[in-house]
């Protein structure tokens, strides 16, 4: 809790229009046509990303008598032509195309950038925390701060669940 003095005051400025792209929408990718007849799921050619255990945990999760096995044939089917869009952990985790999602800029107003002590990170979890940031950079999670600003980061150990 912070007193009033310490209160963050809106600062009443115009800022330049911002100069954007114009909107070119993009074109419908190709959907191929769905087999009417599609392989069996029980045969279905394991890969490296939807291997066998993926495969029938995606099954279990259908309710018994739900789908029938055709269906459920299709079902695999269409999962296996799109088997990179979906991630099973973070480090099979892609990002979204710029064609579809541009970069974007933030407008900001000039002021001083805002530095923040950091809190100590207690040094039962120190070792721990650091391999956890370590992999949110390697997959892209986060990444190196190129920003004149610190803030402060306050590392609690969650209960497992």
């Amino acid at each position: 809790y912070k007193p009033v003095a310490k209160r963050k005051r809106p600062v009443a400025v115009s800022l330049p229009p911002m100069i954007r792209a114009p909107y070119q929408p993009l074109p419908e990718p190709l959907i191929p046509e769905l087999p009417h007849h599609p392989p069996d799921w029980t045969k279905f050619p394991y890969t490296e990303r939807l291997t066998a255990e993926r495969i029938e945990k995606i099954v279990s999760n259908v309710e018994p008598n739900f789908l029938s096995h055709d269906e459920l044939s299709l079902l695999i089917w269409v999962v296996g032509q799109n088997e990179q869009a979906i991630a099973w952990d973070d480090d099979e985790r892609g990002t979204f195309k710029s064609e579809y999602f541009p970069d974007y800029v933030m407008e900001t107003v000039e002021h001083v950038p805002w530095q923040e002590a950091p809190i100590r990170i207690p040094l039962a979890i120190k070792d721990e925390t650091i391999d956890l940031l370590r992999k949110q950079v390697a997959n892209g999670n986060l990444e190196p701060a190129q920003a004149s600003y610190r803030v402060r980061v306050f590392v609690v150990l969650k209960p497992k669940g």
